[in-house]
């Protein structure tokens, strides 16, 4: 698959799924047999280079020391959610905030102390956030839309301190060794940084929303209500 635009199938698998699904792991699961099956061209022997992989993964203690973190913290946002900690937190927070706006900075003023992992400031924000919603009577979808935004682009347009620079250095690492290019990994990292449009634009956009209170799409409508002009049974 390498040089080939074959390697793009698996991305173009991966992203429909779980979009439609609802769920990311469905469709790294389709990708990784549909890239193994390429690589193969055979069923069995695409299913063992599938296992094989996962099994390089599952070896590599790094992975593991990411995947016991997520669980641990996990565990622990659990155990705060059963003893009433987010509770708490969450009349501590009601007390001082009183507007939407308010809240939504909130979201962003916690960027300084959950930058350095994406799962963990989403994993920390989330049930916190769930829990005022109904309070501020803020819709999920923009909550959820400025924790992402307020989380990805600013993790990735970081040049240190993040779990996001130790793996784009490796793969831009790899990808110089491959070409046989003898330049700095992380020096080519943070050349290539204004470059990443995508991020940029969505830091704007996400600031933008948020600081002059711009609802991007339609509010969805309320349970028995009816738009304007139209009646039950017209």
């Amino acid at each position: 698959m390498e040089g080939t635009w074959w390697s793009l199938l698996p991305f173009l698998l991966i992203i429909p799924l779980a979009i439609w699904l609802k769920e990311i792991l469905p469709g790294l699961i389709a990708g990784l047999l549909v890239g193994a099956f390429c690589l193969e061209r055979s069923l069995v022997g695409g299913i063992e280079r599938a296992l094989s992989a996962i099994v390089h993964s599952l070896s590599d203690v790094e992975h593991m020391k990411v995947a016991a973190f997520l669980y641990l913290f996990g565990s622990l946002v659990g155990m705060m959610q059963i003893t009433g900690g987010i509770k708490g937190f969450v009349e501590k927070l009601s007390g001082r905030i009183r507007t939407k706006r308010r809240l939504l900075l909130f979201v962003w003023l916690t960027v300084p102390v959950t930058f350095f992992m994406p799962m963990f400031r989403i994993m920390l924000l989330g049930p916190v956030m769930k829990a005022v919603l109904r309070q501020f009577r803020i819709d999920r979808r923009r909550m959820a839309y400025i924790i992402d935004v307020s989380t990805e682009p600013i993790i990735v347009l970081l040049p240190a301190a993040t779990a996001f620079v130790g793996f784009m250095t490796s793969v831009v690492a790899a990808a110089l060794a491959q070409n046989d290019i003898h330049e700095p990994a992380y020096g080519v990292f943070l050349r290539s940084l204004p470059y990443n449009l995508f991020a940029i634009i969505a830091l704007i956009i996400g600031l933008l929303t948020t600081m002059l209170n711009i609802r991007i799409g339609k509010p969805r409508a309320k349970k028995g209500a009816f738009p304007l002009g139209a009646f039950p049974g017209t």
